[in-house]
């Protein structure tokens, strides 16, 4: 049973956190790294200009809007293990 209605692409989200990443830092090589690929050859043919700069950048803003009392710092973790 689906839990919603939305259908995604297969891979939708790592394409999108490619050319969001790509538009941000324009370092083909550095988003290559990241997804794990080898070579920057694919980064650069399949997610180069598909995003402008600018919102590659906001995409990059977005947070949960959480009220602070929910976020647990790591230190307050580590020292509880």
């Amino acid at each position: 049973m689906a839990l919603t209605s939305i259908e995604w692409k297969h891979n939708g989200m790592r394409h999108s956190y490619a050319s969001y990443r790509l538009a941000q830092c324009k370092d083909a090589g550095k988003v290559a790294f990241e997804l794990g690929h080898s070579s920057s050859t694919l980064v650069y043919r399949h997610y180069w200009a598909l995003v402008s700069e600018e919102d590659g950048k906001r995409y990059f803003q977005i947070y949960p809007s959480l009220p602070e009392s929910n976020i647990v710092p790591f230190s307050a973790i580590k020292e509880n293990i």
